[in-house]
């Protein structure tokens, strides 16, 4: 990876675990990653959501109770034939 590109969702949730078990009992702070700044918040009941500073854009969340793990991503529902 190189400085200015945006990493995925796994590396900043593992980055953003880290620097939330160092800050406890924090329940958001920031932290830099090859110059970027991000906001992490932890949401109760487990889940860790991370930001861009500058924009508020959200850029990873985790799943429930597994602060490391990238949420899966939705997949829209199609109607089939049979349900119209």
């Amino acid at each position: 990876m190189w400085p200015g590109e945006r990493p995925d969702a796994a590396t900043l949730l593992q980055l953003a675990d880290a620097v939330l078990r160092s800050a406890a009992p924090a329940w958001t702070t920031t932290f830099h990653h090859y110059g970027t700044a991000y906001r992490v918040r932890f949401e109760y009941p487990g889940r860790v959501l991370v930001y861009v500073r500058a924009t508020g854009e959200p850029v990873a969340r985790s799943r429930l109770g597994q602060p490391t793990k990238p949420e899966r991503e939705r997949r829209a529902r199609t109607l089939r034939l049979a349900d119209r």
